[in-house]
């Protein structure tokens, strides 16, 4: 009965938004109050997230990054629950240490085109 309520994902549709999605996203961030504030650049857009530890911070960027994007809201939770953009280690490391403020690239995730390769199967 639940599956009646669910919108139907359609793999090419998921497909062609996962690919529309730029190679890399740009963030600075910094930490102010207990939060890790930080300005996002890609493809001629700016916005702001806040997050209030890195798990929380890296998933806004992913978020708000899909929602620039104009990412149908049916396709979002399938998309955040496999982030395409991920830190490499060394920014992790910062993002999760003390340091108080950095810049990083977010690089792309291949692990969500083997998400698209089961939607396909």
């Amino acid at each position: 009965m639940l599956g009646l309520l669910r919108p139907k994902i359609e793999p090419e549709a998921y497909f062609a938004y996962l690919h529309r999605l730029p190679d890399s996203v740009n963030v600075g961030w910094q930490r102010k109050e207990g939060y890790i504030l930080g300005t996002v650049k890609i493809s001629g857009f700016t916005f702001c997230v806040q997050g209030k530890d890195a798990r929380e911070f890296v998933k806004l960027v992913n978020e708000g990054v899909l929602v620039a994007f104009d990412t149908p809201k049916e396709y979002l939770p399938l998309l955040l629950d496999n982030p395409r953009f991920v830190l490499p280690k060394e920014d992790w490391d910062r993002l999760l240490g003390s340091k108080k403020s950095s810049a990083t690239t977010f690089i792309q995730d291949k692990k969500a085109d083997e998400l698209v390769e089961a939607l396909e199967a």
